[in-house]
């Protein structure tokens, strides 16, 4: 077999091998804490945190808040979970920013989910996202019901893991936004000529 071939049978075996693992990632359900996240309620969802390990540590009218580090996961220091009228829209990690305990979670990430099915790498660095050092930058799996898994590095930011239903979390921010955008209008025509 001539050198052209072999590289075309490479290439095509890896495009088959990455369909393959799309479709699988497409397929099945995004879960947490044994919960299907696409449908989850949030009290299901606290219901299995807490039975993992997380512990409560506040809230507010649309999140609740825990520490994670009981739960034994390498890496997990809190977790912030977003909702709405009842359904869970996202939930985000903070994660230890460099180390092993980083670099095991990694791993176990890509052992669980393949590696990322999206990558925006920030740098010149390494897209491997299993090696020692990872660049900063966005790591992105996609799943079935627009459900996605980003682990976000950003060494001056922090480093974040978040399950996310993309529909409902950007149905929020339009929420939010919108009534940010209505606020400040009444405020501005309540002050009228003063500012």
């Amino acid at each position: 077999m001539n050198s052209k071939r072999i590289f075309l049978a490479t290439v095509a075996t890896a495009m088959t091998l990455g369909a393959a693992h799309d479709a699988l990632a497409q397929s099945g359900g995004l879960t947490l804490y044994g919960v299907d996240l696409k449908n989850a309620k949030v009290p299901q969802f606290v219901a299995a945190a807490k039975a993992a390990g997380a512990k409560a540590t506040g809230d507010g009218p649309a999140f609740l808040s825990f520490d994670v580090a009981p739960t034994g996961v390498p890496a997990l220091k809190t977790l912030v979970v977003l909702f709405s009228r009842d359904s869970l829209v996202a939930a985000q990690f903070n994660v230890v920013e460099h180390g092993a305990e980083n670099e095991t979670l990694r791993k176990m990430l890509k052992a669980k989910y393949g590696p990322p099915q999206v990558v925006s790498d920030w740098s010149a660095g390494s897209k491997k996202f299993d090696e020692v050092y990872l660049s900063d930058g966005t790591y992105t799996w996609k799943f079935a019901g627009g459900m996605t898994l980003t682990f976000k590095n950003t060494h001056m930011k922090g480093t974040t893991l978040t399950y996310a239903d993309a529909g409902k979390l950007k149905a929020l921010t339009e929420e939010v936004e919108g009534a940010s955008k209505k606020d400040a209008g009444a405020k501005a025509e309540k002050l009228g000529k003063n500012f």
